[in-house]
């Protein structure tokens, strides 16, 4: 959980990463006019460098028990690298002022790496120049052993980040898991028609809303055809043909329908309809979802599964107007471990694992 954390500080950072990677250009039921609206706001975002941050948030929590977290963050961004990934260290020039909050007042008690974490907490941080400024004065509750301003080098708060080598190739004809969380392979598979029954777009307002009734897909004879050939062909899943029977797929269309009673909005855009930007958006997904369905097709019973979904949330202002924030005065630059004594920096910031010693 900290590592989802301190990544979602970073695809803060970079507030085009996490939206380019789950746009979808499917328009549905939208008329031409509306649809060609939310594709020219959806351009804008490849254009978008800098912004002020009314509020962008990432809440994580399990379906079926009480475990529920929310880091939330406000400020400017500015020199936004348009580029894939989220390695810092890569962009010198990003420039940004937040106060980064957390809310942990859901959580189920007897956790015990979160016995010493405060219920909220909250602290102000500049990025300037690859370095990360904390007013530790601002931190709430405060710390009564660090004040003023500190610095760090931001790579030495890096998670190690891949092997830069080139991926091996994937096996000729390899496509994702066939789950249903991507609209824009739903659409490459199936004709509109199909398509209508489990999947609605609508525009709401000035916001564009993408909705997916998991439990209707999953019983639909043409998804779970699909379904099954995913399943056989996906040289990941490791699904043996025999496995993928009528039964096993009306099985798991009942598990789904269990799980997803109702329909989930993928996504939503709030558009500035004049403009033709973006100024919102949200996003839900599921890290396990390809394994969830996996399992559930070998008959295990995924609805008994603590499964984790997250939503990630933005609203932003000042589309490339922002003026830089300038790095403070008399920042007493420290190591990073010396955060680790303080609880919620843990959770922040949590310290890379060392390096492994290869020698023999």
């Amino acid at each position: 959980m900290l590592q989802k954390v301190s990544i979602f500080l970073l695809a803060l950072l970079f507030v085009t990463h996490p939206v380019s990677a789950q746009l979808s250009s499917y328009c549905g039921q939208l008329s031409e006019t509306d649809c060609a609206l939310m594709l020219d706001a959806q351009q804008s975002l490849q254009e978008l460098h800098s912004a002020t941050l009314n509020r962008a948030s990432m809440i994580s929590q399990n379906l079926h028990d009480d475990f529920r977290m929310e880091v939330s963050a406000s400020g400017t961004v500015a020199n936004l690298p348009l580029m894939q990934g989220l390695n810092l260290t890569a962009a010198p020039n990003l420039n940004a002022e937040l106060t980064i909050a957390v809310d942990l007042s859901n959580l189920p008690t007897g956790l015990p790496s979160w016995e010493d974490m405060p219920e909220h907490a909250e602290i102000n941080v500049r990025v300037i120049d690859g370095i990360l400024y904390i007013d530790m004065d601002s931190l709430v509750p405060p710390n009564p052993t660090l004040h003023g301003w500190v610095s760090i080098e931001l790579s030495t708060l890096m998670p190690p980040m891949p092997n830069t080598e080139p991926p091996p190739p994937t096996p000729e004809g390899y496509e994702p898991l066939l789950t249903g969380t991507n609209v824009d392979q739903l659409a490459a598979v199936f004709d509109q028609e199909v398509l209508n029954q489990f999947v609605n777009v609508v525009r709401s307002g000035d916001t564009f809303e993408t909705w997916v009734d998991f439990a209707a897909m999953y019983a639909h004879p043409i998804f779970q055809t699909a379904l099954r050939e995913s399943l056989i062909n996906n040289h990941w899943a490791n699904i043996a043909p025999n496995t993928v029977t009528d039964e096993a797929l009306n099985e798991l269309a009942a598990m789904m329908a269990e799980i997803f009673p109702e329909p989930i909005m993928l996504n939503a855009l709030t558009v500035d309809p004049e403009e033709r930007v973006v100024r919102g958006f949200q996003f839900w997904g599921m890290l396990d979802f390809s394994v969830m369905i996996e399992a559930g097709i070998k008959g295990n019973d995924i609805t008994q599964w603590s499964q984790s979904s997250f939503q990630t949330n933005a609203d932003f202002d000042n589309y490339n107007q922002v003026v830089l924030a300038v790095a403070p005065v008399d920042a007493q630059p420290i190591s990073p471990d010396i955060l680790q004594n303080i609880p919620i920096m843990r959770m922040f910031f949590p310290l890379p694992p060392p390096p492994q010693n290869t020698d023999g």
